[in-house]
C-alpha cells in the first residue's frame, strides 16, 4: 500500500512547503506528490527524463503519455509536475469567488495545496531564450462527467488565469492511441549506447537511410539496406532510427502506426508532427 500524503494540520502543510515541495525549477525540482503520495488511476510511473536530468513522478499512464509527447516537444525547456498552486491562499480565494467549495485533507478544515498535473516552461517563438510557463491538467474523459472534477478543474483555470498560465486539459483523445504507442516505442530507443554515440554516425545514417528510402518497403526492409551500407548489426542500425526518430532527425509521422514489419512512411517535412498546440 502507498503511503498517501494526508495532512493532519496547517503545520503538516508548511513542514512540505518548506521542504520545497511543488515549487522551483531544473534538476532540484521536487514534486508535491510522488508516486506513494496518493492512489493512482491505472500505473503510476516514475520516468527518468532524456533531457531534463531527474524522475518525474506520474500518476497515470495518461500523465506518462502527456510527459512524453511534452518531453520530445523541441520548443519544451522545463516540465514540473504535480505542481503547487501557490500562495496556498489563492485558491481559497479563487474558488470563495466562483462559489465552490474549496476541496480539505479529510477529517480536516485545510484546505486542499492545489495542483496542476504538469507546468511547462515552452519557448517562445521558434528562436531565442524566452519562455512561457503554461499549465496541462491531465484528465480521462469519463472523469470530466464527474460536477465536482468539473468544479476543481475551474478553481484551477482561474487560479493559473490570475498567475499568468495559459491553461490546457489534455484527455486521452487529445492523443490517438496509435501515437501514444509510437511515443513508448520510440522512448525506448532514445538513448544510444557509448559505441554508437558518434555525431558522424548519426548524421551519415540519417542521409543514408533518407538517400536509401523506398516508400511503403517496410521498416525492416529500409534498415536491412541502411545495415548493409554501414556494414553494422541489425540491432545498431534499430537503435540508430528510433533515436534519429525520437530526436527529430528523421521526419517521422507519429500519426501512423511504425513497427519493423509494417509499411514506412516518412513524413513530408522534418517539422515535429506532435505540435503542443495541437495537442492543447
Amino acid at each position: 500500500m502507498g503511503r498517501y500524503f494526508n495532512a493532519r494540520s496547517q503545520t503538516d502543510v508548511d513542514r512540505r512547503l518548506t521542504k520545497g515541495r511543488g515549487q522551483g525549477s531544473g534538476a532540484g525540482y521536487l514534486p508535491w506528490f510522488y508516486v506513494h503520495d496518493v492512489p493512482s488511476r491505472g500505473r503510476s510511473h516514475k520516468i527518468p527524463s532524456l533531457r531534463f536530468d531527474r524522475v518525474h513522478h506520474l500518476l497515470s499512464d495518461l500523465e506518462a503519455s502527456c510527459f512524453r509527447a511534452l518531453e520530445r516537444h523541441r520548443r519544451v525547456r522545463q516540465i514540473r509536475e504535480q505542481f503547487a498552486l501557490l500562495p496556498h491562499s489563492l485558491t481559497s480565494e479563487v474558488a470563495k469567488d466562483l462559489g465552490i467549495r474549496h476541496p480539505v485533507y479529510r477529517g480536516t478544515n485545510v484546505p486542499v495545496v492545489m495542483t496542476s498535473d504538469f507546468c511547462v516552461d515552452i519557448q517562445a517563438g521558434n528562436s531565442g531564450n524566452e519562455t512561457q510557463e503554461i499549465a496541462i491538467a491531465v484528465k480521462y474523459t469519463s472523469d470530466l462527467k464527474k460536477e465536482r472534477v468539473r468544479e476543481l478543474l475551474a478553481i484551477e483555470y482561474q487560479a493559473n488565469k490570475v498567475l499568468g498560465r495559459p491553461w490546457f486539459l489534455f484527455t486521452e483523445v487529445t492523443l490517438s492511441r496509435v501515437t501514444r504507442q509510437n511515443l513508448i516505442w520510440l522512448w525506448h530507443g532514445a538513448r544510444l549506447p557509448d559505441h554508437l554515440q558518434k555525431p558522424w554516425i548519426i548524421a551519415e545514417f540519417c542521409k543514408n537511410f533518407q538517400g536509401l528510402y523506398q516508400p511503403q518497403a517496410t521498416l525492416q526492409a529500409q534498415l536491412e539496406q541502411c545495415r548493409r551500407q554501414f556494414d553494422m548489426s541489425p540491432d545498431d542500425v534499430r537503435r540508430l532510427f528510433k533515436y534519429s526518430a525520437w530526436h527529430n532527425l528523421l521526419p517521422v509521422d507519429l500519426l501512423q502506426p511504425i513497427g519493423y514489419r509494417m509499411p514506412f512512411a516518412l513524413a513530408r517535412s522534418f517539422e515535429n508532427v506532435l505540435e503542443l498546440a495541437s495537442a492543447a
